[in-house]
């Protein structure tokens, strides 16, 4: 998506208002969190599993900065309250974990990859915070391997999306819809990118998002058939 925007007004014609169909139930969504994917790698130092103290367990260091990613998450659940969200506050979770070679060896690699869902506006620096933590760690590691270290890396970012206030593309998904208010959502979207880069955008689609990424996802019939009046209400108006 980012080299197509990069070619609105260039190249491309600059829309007046972006759609982005994603599942909202045909509501209108106006704003979303922003989303950052990071990969932490461990590096320790190989044993056999009877002399544990000769090396550095990457998996178990791994453990002590999952858990400092978890009471992080728990601070921003305690101290940020947007009711506009569900949950009303950022969120924090490891989703991938790899290490170890054997059970009977000190493991001296290990990755996890996790993300950070946060709210608009808020100013978050997880990798900031963990990397602190980190520094709490390495010196323990570093008495046996002088090459222990914790890396952290950016993977993926999407930014949070606010509508502008006025914005065309927002009152017009209220008028197609019939709606009178507008909602936001946890997930990301293009549309952050979009309104970037100057194009008005708003969120609307069929299906439900609670029903996504799953062995048995679907979208109901009537969903469906909402979103083809909204389509077809749309071309009447582009017509007019």
């Amino acid at each position: 998506m980012r080299p197509l925007i990069a070619q609105l007004g260039a190249d491309l014609p600059r829309p007046r208002a972006v759609i982005i169909g994603e599942p909202t139930s045909m509501t209108v969504i106006d704003a979303h969190k922003r989303i950052d994917v990071y990969r932490t790698k461990i590096t320790g130092k190989e044993a056999h599993s009877s002399l544990p103290s000769l090396g550095v367990n990457a998996i178990s260091v791994a453990a002590k900065l999952i858990g400092e990613i978890d009471r992080m998450a728990e601070t921003s659940a305690a101290t940020e309250n947007d009711q506009r969200f569900e949950p009303p506050y950022s969120t924090m979770s490891v989703g991938v974990i790899e290490g170890g070679t054997a059970a009977n060896i000190v493991p001296q690699h290990c990755a996890f990859r996790w993300q950070v869902r946060s709210l608009p506006n808020t100013a978050l620096d997880a990798p900031r915070d963990l990397a602190a933590f980190a520094e709490t760690l390495l010196p323990k590691m570093r008495d046996v391997a002088k090459d222990a270290a914790i890396e952290t890396e950016g993977q993926t970012s999407v930014p949070a999306f606010t509508a502008a206030p006025k914005s065309d593309a927002v009152a017009l998904a209220l008028a197609l819809t019939g709606a009178n208010r507008t909602s936001a959502v946890s997930y990301a979207t293009e549309a952050g990118l979009f309104e970037q880069a100057g194009c008005p955008a708003v969120v609307c689609g069929p299906g439900d998002i609670a029903q996504a990424h799953a062995a048995d996802e679907y979208v109901s019939i009537a969903q469906i058939e909402a979103c083809l009046k909204f389509l077809e209400d749309l071309a009447d108006r582009l017509r007019s």
